[in-house]
């Protein structure tokens, strides 16, 4: 990625994934290792901020929460801002943007259940 990136004269917009729900089942890397990881990529990447999917069942305020304090350190470590919180679903979106959220994904309630098969 670093290669790639050398041979462009401009930065990718990302978000780092963290996965507050520490749930083996979803992708991002642990709470734990976030911050570190934030530091490595962000001389390289454009990153405007962090997106995390809340726990599969149970309360998902405690994982927004600690997403948003995550951002909010992350945002004092870098001395820049980090405009967008990505949380929130269907089944929990309104939990999401009370602890923050600038981007929730809605696709269940947009466009109903989806298919398998």
């Amino acid at each position: 990625l670093a290669e790639a990136l050398a041979r462009t004269d401009r930065l990718q917009k990302v978000l780092v994934e963290v996965n507050v729900a520490r749930e083996p089942q979803k992708s991002g890397v642990d709470p734990s290792g976030a911050l570190k990881l934030i530091d490595l990529v962000a001389p390289l990447l454009d990153l405007r901020g962090l997106m995390a999917m809340g726990p599969t069942e149970g309360d998902p305020r405690p994982a927004f929460d600690e997403l948003r304090t995550l951002r909010d350190q992350a945002q004092q470590r870098l001395g820049k801002a980090l405009p967008i919180l990505s949380m929130g679903m269907s089944g929990d979106f309104e939990a999401a943007v009370a602890a923050g959220s600038t981007m929730v994904r809605l696709g269940q309630v947009l466009f109903g259940p989806r298919r398998t098969g």
